[in-house]
């Protein structure tokens, strides 16, 4: 029943999780880490030997922590609205499971095949995606070098390469095989199944990372010299995927390498006798052999040990008459309902986000066209329109309906922009921007006389570029204005942690943006344009997704 009770309250938001893991080509990878956990843990259960070694730690503290920790974590993440934190809680839940095993098996590396799980667990507060933005300047500023010792003529603006005819962008996706966490995976697992020490590993991925660094360069300056001196595009098609495949072989046969190298470099140095050792040596020894019998490669309890552990566990468990103590009885049961319970209302929450209504909203909203929005208003006059789908999940809404306006005097472009779902309320578009390189000069909470609702207007400053006047606010499916967060959003955690807090307001948000890019600063008379055409059409984009006509 213990098992039935945590997989029901880790489930629902850990499925999220991997879906939205899914959905990230850049964490595409984690099924093989899955993959790799189950078959290192069954053939290495399967062939233990008679002289193998284990390490547990005795009694029952260890499964009571962790189940505790779990508990603690997946309320977290029904109050938060958080599969991340779920699925935190069912590695460290799965803790329990390894020790389980441990205590009954000597199974070698144990607690480094459970380390492998951390793998599916994306660096907090999105620091996995400023360590990718900063993986890929400098592989654009490395790339940029190369092309220069090419003597091809391109410009590197961010990570967009432009040369005379052609665009290319370095993206993290298009790294495919070879991306950054792609190899990490690879050289962690790696190690794990060839019994490499704790700091063996963390070398090993280390060295991956810069690998995969100088193999993307690789990539991005042969696609830019295939293309500038034959013009030939390598960037899609079957050979761009061929071309990945054999950089991806090349990275790991660099990793294997990289392997070897560090073997005999973070070796023990042999002594022959244990007097008259110098301190130098005794550290690098202890230094190299660190953490080895916490993951099992030292001895930490042998074979014939074991049965002694498992009876100092049974009197832990239970009197000398084999009667269990009250709190052995009991805890199991009040852990278990409690799964239940968290569980029950995580599917209650995904349920309330993937209700017939708000189904039936967003694809009222999908039939969107270019006529909701006036061909003119005042000054401007509609120049454009797109549709745009991004994978499920995405930080930007899955649909996206956008409108281009040019001012008849200016000749300044104006984008407004619809972008929908947002499951957990307020998303704040000036961190989005701010997160990709711009700078927020200015975030003010403004709201408009005749009906009060309020919207946030921003001043950005690209890297390079045209300075920008953003505007956006946010309705859900029955068109209640969201109310928009303080500035104090611009601080990353509270603003991860307050969009996930913001359900009371609207389980699933409509974003109105409008974005006006120009060298010079807006006059006042362009100034309330932009206003104008920003309240004309959230109340154009509102009437038509809450009345449904």
């Amino acid at each position: 029943m213990f098992v039935a009770s945590a997989i029901v309250g880790c489930g629902p938001f850990l499925v999220l999780h991997l879906r939205s893991l899914w959905a990230q080509q850049q964490y595409q990878f984690f099924p093989f880490v899955i993959g790799a956990v189950v078959v290192l843990l069954w053939t290495r259960i399967r062939d233990v030997g008679e002289g193998g070694v284990v390490f547990a730690p005795s009694g029952l503290w260890l499964p009571r922590l962790s189940v505790m920790m779990a508990l603690i974590l997946l309320l977290g993440a029904v109050i938060l609205v958080s599969a991340w934190l779920a699925a935190v809680a069912a590695v460290v839940l799965s803790a329990a499971m390894f020790w389980s095993i441990g205590s009954r098996r000597p199974v070698k590396y144990l607690w480094g095949i459970w380390s492998l799980l951390w793998l599916t667990i994306p660096a907090p507060l999105g620091q996995d995606a400023n360590f990718t933005r900063q993986m890929q300047r400098i592989s654009s500023q490395i790339s940029s070098r190369v092309l220069d010792l090419f003597q091809v003529e391109h410009v590197m603006d961010g990570n967009v390469l432009e040369l005379a005819s052609r665009q290319f962008f370095v993206d993290e996706a298009c790294s495919g095989m070879i991306s950054i966490m792609s190899v990490v995976a690879c050289g962690a697992i790696y190690g794990v199944w060839v019994n490499r020490r704790p700091l063996h590993i963390v070398a090993l991925v280390f060295c991956g990372i810069c690998w995969a660094v100088a193999i993307n360069v690789g990539r991005i300056s042969v696609i830019a010299v295939v293309y500038e001196w034959w013009h030939v595009d390598w960037s899609t098609g079957a050979v761009h995927e061929l071309l990945g495949l054999a950089l991806f072989m090349l990275t790991f046969g660099a990793l294997l390498s990289t392997d070897r190298l560090l073997q005999f470099m973070l070796a023990p140095i042999p002594v022959l006798s244990p007097e008259g050792i110098p301190w130098v040596i005794r550290c690098w020894n202890k230094l190299t052999m660190l953490g080895d019998q916490l993951v099992g490669l030292r001895t930490g309890v042998d074979r014939e040990d074991i049965g002694s552990q498992e009876t100092g566990a049974a009197k832990v468990a239970g009197n000398a008459d084999g009667h269990r103590p009250a709190l052995n009885r009991w805890w199991p049961i009040a852990a278990a309902v409690s799964f239940f319970v968290l569980g029950a209302i995580q599917a209650a929450v995904l349920m309330d986000g993937t209700s017939v209504h708000s189904v039936e909203v967003v694809a009222h909203a999908n039939t969107i066209d270019a006529s909701v929005l006036p061909e003119k208003v005042g000054p401007w006059k509609r120049v454009d329109f797109q549709l745009q789908e991004r994978e499920a999940y995405s930080e930007f809404g899955k649909y996206s309906r956008s409108y281009t306006y040019e001012h008849s005097t200016t000749r300044d472009l104006a984008i407004v922009s619809l972008d929908y779902p947002y499951l957990g309320g307020w998303h704040d578009l000036c961190v989005c921007y701010r997160n990709a390189g711009w700078q927020v000069r200015r975030r003010d909470v403004l709201s408009h006389l005749e009906n009060g609702w309020k919207y946030v207007e921003g001043e950005l400053e690209p890297p390079e570029g045209d300075r920008g006047l953003l505007l956006f606010a946010g309705f859900d499916g029955e068109g209640n204005p969201a109310e928009p967060a303080s500035s104090f959003v611009m601080w990353r955690p509270w603003f991860r942690l307050r969009r996930r807090l913001y359900l009371n307001v609207s389980p699933q948000l409509f974003q109105v943006q409008l974005m006006i890019q120009s060298r010079n600063a807006l006059t006042d008379s362009v100034h309330t344009d932009v206003d104008k055409l920003f309240v004309v059409s959230r109340q154009r984009f509102r009437d038509y997704i809450a009345t449904q006509e």
